[in-house]
């Protein structure tokens, strides 16, 4: 637990995604488990600071009942003030030690997140942390753990016992963190070039330069960073009767590509989850994993995932490299990903099934709605057979485990154009108003966004301007140097149009 009252230096504000009611439900559904809807569950998130992720998903789930519990009192308050500016009912925080937590009191809960605690308290308290999930987990509940692993944070350990060992006598925290970040500047620049242990510390570097002051503060000059290897957390919640379901991150399904020598490591250890686990973060220096339980009870099947593919709803970004592909035969096409990456298919539904849900994205399509849209692009004569259907769900959960596609049980209602008077997201402006360059977004994602003149554009779109007048108030409010007024006058209706249909793009607009 971090020597430093969270009263006094609060943690910082994050959303995170991959703890939200859908992605829990979404990846239980995939493996046969039947979780509770998102629009209608109850959730608990331990140690929820000011309150930031849990309110992230409340915005977006009224009629779902969110909880969140802290020792922090200055951030509870935080937590309800907020609650109570965006104008949420559905959310409850109280300020509470996780050793004093009294199920009877609290209830049972469809989902339950921990983030960023598990590593950072003391024993006594993990084991209770433990004991709250097998005691108020519902039976078809999920359960979200997230923590520092090992053989990756071997390497970030040397950067955390540097900045310790060098500001252990320094007592004040903004001096304590200038100095931790001094020191590593200091060490890596002093080590020869071309030396391996040099570029170890210059990643290292990046990653502490990067990372917010309160953040550094609580979690690498933390008294208390635990680490695991994944067998090592796999027997702990299973000593309390806890199973392990899966990681939060679809990247970790399957084994991805692995060299000749990799894969007949894998072989040795195909009968051993456990051990397979471990080797493959080995092979990828894992540092941390968010990982999801379940109950003694619950009933999932690893094997159902490509079955499970119709139950969910898609949406993708992926495009064709061809403005005109050829979808109805066998012709290879070209498609890249929204983040980079591109690869090759030939199989005719799948290709028309991407060039369908890449016509209505950001919105995700339902199986069926996939498959209408498909044929009507193949035509009444296009493959459509049990086959073809069954080769395209294959296909559907490898682009998602690639991170080219996403998967949702839940289907969240925004705009995917620009209307006449745009609205973003009160959620997304009220982040921006507090400052945060990191914005939460209907479509499940967090967009950085690092221009000013974008970030006022979204605290300006609340549905009372025009572009034009958008362009006005801008002008206002954003330094403009006097030579370059004209242009930006002349400019700023095709910069605000480009930029707000980006917006819709990555589901900010309401309307």
């Amino acid at each position: 637990m971090s020597e430093f009252s969270y009263d006094d230096v609060p943690y910082p504000s994050y959303a995170f995604p991959q703890t939200s009611p859908d992605r829990l439900a979404t990846m239980a559904t995939l493996f046969g488990m039947q979780p509770a809807p998102p629009n209608r569950c109850r959730v608990l998130e331990i140690g929820c600071g000011d309150g930031t992720n849990l309110l992230s998903h409340a915005f977006l789930l009224p009629e779902s009942e969110f909880v969140g519990i802290d020792l922090s009192s200055v951030q509870i308050a935080d937590a309800k003030d907020s609650a109570k500016h965006l104008g949420l009912t559905n959310t409850r925080f109280e300020q509470i030690n996780i050793l004093d937590f009294d199920q009877d009191y609290f209830g049972k809960f469809d989902y339950i997140v921990t983030h960023g605690v598990f590593s950072w308290v003391p024993s006594e308290v993990r084991a209770k942390l433990l004991e709250i999930y097998i005691g108020a987990l519902a039976e078809q509940g999920v359960g979200y753990i997230s923590y520092n692993a090992f053989p990756g944070c071997h390497l970030r350990r040397i950067v955390w016992d540097l900045m310790r060992f060098h500001t252990m006598d320094e007592p004040e925290p903004g001096k304590k963190i200038v100095m931790g970040r001094k020191i590593v500047r200091l060490l890596t620049d002093s080590l020869p070039e071309e030396n391996i242990y040099k570029k170890v510390m210059e990643h290292e570097l990046e990653s502490v330069l990067k990372r917010d002051p309160e953040n550094i503060l609580h979690d690498d000059l933390s008294k208390m960073n635990q680490p695991f290897y994944f067998n090592e957390f796999a027997e702990l919640i299973e000593s309390y009767g806890l199973q392990y379901l899966c990681e939060a991150d679809p990247l970790f399904l399957g084994d991805g590509t692995l060299s000749p020598g990799e894969s007949q490591l894998m072989e040795i250890v195909k009968n051993d989850f456990k051990r397979r686990e471990v080797y493959r973060d080995f092979m990828e220096l894992a540092r941390f994993r968010s990982s999801l339980v379940c109950g003694p009870d619950a009933q999932f099947d690893k094997n159902a995932a490509v079955s499970s593919i119709p139950k969910l709803a898609v949406a993708s970004p992926v495009k064709p490299l061809k403005s005109h592909p050829m979808l109805a035969d066998e012709t290879p096409e070209s498609f890249e990903g929204s983040k980079g990456g591109a690869f090759e298919l030939n199989h005719p539904l799948t290709k028309a099934t991407l060039a369908f849900l890449r016509s209505v994205w950001p919105r995700s399509a339902s199986f069926d709605e996939i498959l209408r849209g498909s044929r009507s692009l193949l035509g009444s004569d296009g493959p459509m057979g049990l086959r073809d259907i069954s080769r395209t769900q294959e296909f559907l959960y490898e682009l998602f485990r690639n991170g080219f596609i996403r998967l949702h049980v839940h289907r969240f209602n925004f705009s995917a154009s620009v209307s006449e008077r745009p609205e973003a997201s009160a959620f997304a402006r009220w982040q921006v108003e507090r400052g945060s360059r990191s914005v939460a977004t209907m479509a499940g994602v967090n967009i950085d966004v690092e221009l000013e003149v974008v970030r006022e554009m979204i605290c300006l779109s609340d549905g009372s301007r025009s572009v034009q007048q958008l362009a006005d108030e801008l002008y206002r409010r954003v330094a403009v140097p006097f030579s370059e007024r004209d242009n930006f006058l002349k400019y700023s209706p095709k910069m605000i149009d480009d930029n707000l249909r980006k917006m819709a793009e990555w589901g900010l607009l309401v309307k």
